[in-house]
């Protein structure tokens, strides 16, 4: 008898030994995967320049019974602002302004380009070129410009410096695409401006261009216009969306690593996060359109503002989104 209970506190004991064994290993490798996320979000995000700005509807310029409408729809808008600052600050003109429309759903990603001289009214400034609002009062003024000129719900917005944009063009590879003889010449020059000693673009036709070389192919304005300039710029950021979506996700890790110092943001970790899981779906998609688009009925002031009626525009911005209805598309 006296055998058996020894037997069975032995068993016991070892039971008892394996159950904390257990324990430990289970506390080891929590703690392991604590340490691994942690590391990977100071990885991916410890250089992010974050902004809260809030979500006060009356500052933000959004219509609370529009949002009632469009609100579980799964569309997130986002602003996209680009300011040519010299320096590495995120102020100025913002010579590029996109309203981002993610589609949870069908993996759509819309990129609708306003263009810098279309005339918009800026509270407290009146009308003036859609460009202004960002410099008069940061992305706050800027976005309540978008929301009110176009009746959108837009919370969030990023912004880059053009000045950083070589750096992320680097980051990914630099970019392939097709550019005439003009637009070559027209670029080279504009480094001999900005970057003198930067390589220039040997040929025309269809090239692999480095950050700087992509980022004057950005700039180009005179050549034609700002509608074009917009059409240029969509050109590079087709190109990197692609290449995103190529990535392997160690490559994707130190892309994203490198990237986030470039950018301000409003967006918090998780939503960042959440927004870019979007890329995962098997129908993820990149649509573009501009105001004015080809259909757009406008004029120019004195000032060579792109004039255009923007009640007009904004049901054409909202149908596009919501209802997959494009303006360009010949009745």
């Amino acid at each position: 008898m006296a055998e058996k209970k020894t037997t069975k506190k032995t068993t016991k004991k070892k039971k008892s030994e394996v159950k904390r064994l257990i324990i430990i290993l289970i506390t080891i490798i929590v703690l392991g995967l604590a340490v691994i996320v942690g590391f990977g979000f100071n990885y991916l995000f410890g250089g992010l320049n974050q902004n809260d700005i809030g979500n006060d509807f009356s500052e933000l310029g959004i219509d609370s019974s529009r949002y009632d409408l469009t609100k579980g729809s799964n569309i997130v808008n986002i602003a996209l602002f680009g300011v040519d600052n010299r320096g590495n600050a995120f102020t100025g003109l913002s010579d590029t302004i996109i309203i981002a429309s993610l589609n949870r759903n069908t993996g759509a990603i819309k990129l609708i380009s306003i263009a810098r001289d279309d005339q918009v009214h800026v509270e407290g400034y009146g009308e003036i070129k859609a460009n202004a609002a960002y410099s008069y009062g940061g992305p706050v003024l800027a976005i309540k410009t978008l929301n009110s000129n176009f009746d959108l719900d837009i919370q969030d917005y990023a912004t880059i410096n053009i000045a950083n944009l070589a750096k992320v063009i680097d980051a990914a590879g630099g970019v392939t695409i097709e550019i005439t003889e003009a637009e070559k010449n027209m670029a080279n020059g504009i480094m001999d401006e900005l970057t003198p000693k930067a390589p220039k673009i040997q040929k025309s036709g269809t090239v692999l261009l480095d950050g700087t070389q992509a980022t004057a192919y950005c700039r180009i304005r005179k050549l034609d216009s700002d509608i074009y300039r917009i059409s240029r710029q969509k050109k590079v950021l087709e190109v990197l969306f692609q290449k995103a979506k190529t990535l392997d996700p160690i490559k994707m890790a130190e892309t994203v690593h490198e990237i986030m110092p470039m950018v301000e943001t409003s967006l918090n970790y998780n939503e960042i996060i959440s927004l870019a899981s979007i890329l995962t779906n098997s129908k993820v998609h990149l649509e573009n359109l501009t105001f004015p688009h080809k259909n757009t009925e406008y004029t120019n002031n004195s000032a060579w503002d792109i004039v255009f009626d923007l009640d007009v525009a904004a049901q054409e911005i909202h149908d596009y989104i919501y209802n997959d209805i494009n303006p360009e598309d010949d009745e």
